[in-house]
C-alpha cells in the first residue's frame, strides 16, 4: 500500500472521534492527558496527586483505565507510535491509591501492548507504600540487587517533584508537577464535549 494511502486511511480513522467516557469518570481527574510530552516525543498522561487520596472512593482500576485508553484513543497516530510516557506524583499517596494506579497501567500494557513506553514516578515518602510499589511493579531482590519484571524496567524514579526537570522540560509539566503548562481539566472536558 503506498504512502498517501495509508495517510488517508489514517486520517479517516482518526476523524472517527470515540466517545468520551462518563461525566463521572471525566470529573474526578484521575488521570489527565495535559498535552505535554516526554523527551522521546511521547505524549503525555498524569496522574494527578491532589486527586489520589479520593481515587479509590471513586474509581476502580477498570475505570481509570477507560479514561487512560480514551486518552490514547484520541491522540494523534503519529504522536502515539511510540507509546505513552506516564506520570505519577507518590510522594504522599496511601497505598491503596498506589496500588490502583499500578493495577490501572498493568491493565492498560495488557489491553494495547508496548503503549506504557515509561512510567515516571516521583518516589513515596512512606517506606511502605515505596515497598509495595516495588512489589506492584514486579521486582524481585535476589543477590546480585533488584531484578525487575513486568513495569519496572519501563519505570524513571525521582526523589521529589523538581529532579522531574532532570528527564522532562518544565514546559511540558504542568505547575503542580514544577513546570509552566497550562491545563484545565474542567476546560478541556468541555471543549470535548463539544466536539
Amino acid at each position: 500500500m503506498s504512502n498517501a494511502r495509508m495517510q488517508d486511511k489514517e486520517a479517516k480513522i482518526d476523524s472517527v472521534l470515540p466517545v468520551m467516557p462518563s461525566g463521572k469518570l471525566m470529573s474526578v481527574q484521575g488521570a489527565i492527558l495535559p498535552g505535554g510530552f516526554d523527551q522521546h516525543g511521547r505524549p503525555l498522561i498524569c496522574f494527578p496527586a491532589r486527586h489520589h487520596g479520593s481515587l479509590t472512593e471513586h474509581l476502580n482500576s477498570q475505570d481509570l483505565a477507560h479514561v487512560v485508553q480514551y486518552f490514547m484513543v484520541i491522540t494523534r497516530s503519529n504522536q502515539k507510535k511510540n507509546g505513552f510516557a506516564f506520570l505519577a506524583d507518590l510522594t504522599t499517596t496511601g497505598l491503596p491509591a498506589v496500588h490502583l494506579i499500578v493495577e490501572t497501567l498493568q491493565l492498560v500494557e495488557i489491553r494495547t501492548p508496548r503503549s506504557v513506553a515509561c512510567f515516571y514516578i516521583v518516589r513515596p515518602d512512606n517506606k511502605a507504600a515505596c515497598k509495595q510499589l516495588a512489589k506492584l511493579l514486579g521486582v524481585k531482590t535476589a543477590k546480585k540487587g533488584p531484578q525487575g519484571k513486568g513495569l519496572w524496567d519501563k519505570c524513571t524514579f525521582v526523589g521529589e517533584v523538581g529532579e522531574l526537570q532532570n528527564h522532562l522540560d518544565p514546559s511540558q509539566l504542568t505547575f503542580d508537577l514544577g513546570g509552566y503548562l497550562t491545563y484545565d481539566p474542567q476546560t478541556w472536558v468541555q471543549f470535548r464535549k463539544v466536539l
